[in-house]
């Protein structure tokens, strides 16, 4: 599997390539009032306005960082952008290195999708369908 690893604080997420719309430069976001804390604004992306999320902040994930790149991404005609520290590399992912979520942590969170093992670390791989999901309720 194509993955674009995303770097959020100290932390490596993966998140597949194929659910990723665009990887833009820090957007600049008009302000909603009375926002939850992670949502930044909205922004201007192809001509429709769509919500930039902070990642970190919907994670619950210390970020270092102000965020300086964005990706766009799209699930049955609902688009969000989500402000990240960095997009570090587009990789491929052999099928054996991904393990599932434990199942004691599996309905404890609902974003994480499997876990990659790479070299020497193990990298969150994020389900963009349930990121999405999150912001529609």
């Amino acid at each position: 599997m194509q993955v674009v690893i995303l770097d959020l604080g100290k932390e490596t997420f993966a998140i597949e390539a194929l659910a990723v719309q665009e990887i833009l430069r820090r957007p600049h976001a008009v302000s909603l009032p009375e926002a939850p804390p992670h949502v930044l604004g909205i922004i201007d992306f192809r001509g429709r306005s769509i919500p930039l999320i902070h990642l970190g902040r919907m994670l619950s994930v210390p970020t270092t960082a102000e965020g300086m790149r964005a990706i766009v991404l799209e699930d049955e005609g609902f688009s969000a952008a989500f402000l990240v520290d960095d997009v570090s590399d587009v990789i491929n992912i052999p099928d054996h290195a991904f393990d599932p979520m434990p199942a004691a942590i599996e309905g404890a969170t609902q974003v994480p999708k499997a876990v990659a093992r790479l070299k020497d670390r193990l990298i969150v791989v994020i389900d963009p369908v349930r990121l999405l999901l999150g912001l529609r309720r």
